[in-house]
């Protein structure tokens, strides 16, 4: 039994490594794309060319507050709005469609004279 926990606890560190390492990418290219240098980036952030290198890398050590400083600086800012927003709740759906087919269904209709 503790082998297949480690075993799930080991592809989802995979998981998440991966993820970060695809923000990685996206940051270096969205750099590139701005035109910056890994010294000018880093200064403007506030952190040290490592520390750039590092995020490049997706490296998971890396603060928080720098992956939100860099996005803001690249205007990347609002692909984090949703990062940590609940998914929608389906029956939250339901009971709105629910309630629109009652008050159809509780809607006098009368015939024209």
């Amino acid at each position: 039994m503790w082998f297949i926990l480690l075993i799930m606890k080991i592809q989802l560190l995979v998981q998440e490594k991966y993820t970060v390492q695809q923000l990685g990418v996206a940051l270096k290219k969205a750099r590139l794309a701005a035109g910056q240098t890994h010294e000018d980036f880093a200064a403007r952030i506030g952190v040290s060319r490592w520390t750039v290198s590092q995020m490049e890398k997706g490296n998971p050590g890396v603060a928080l507050a720098a992956w939100i400083k860099a996005a803001g600086l690249l205007g990347l800012l609002d692909t984090f709005n949703g990062v940590l927003a609940p998914p929608p709740d389906p029956f939250d759906e339901y009971d709105a469609a629910q309630k629109t087919h009652e008050d159809l269904l509780k809607a006098r209709v009368r015939k024209r004279r």
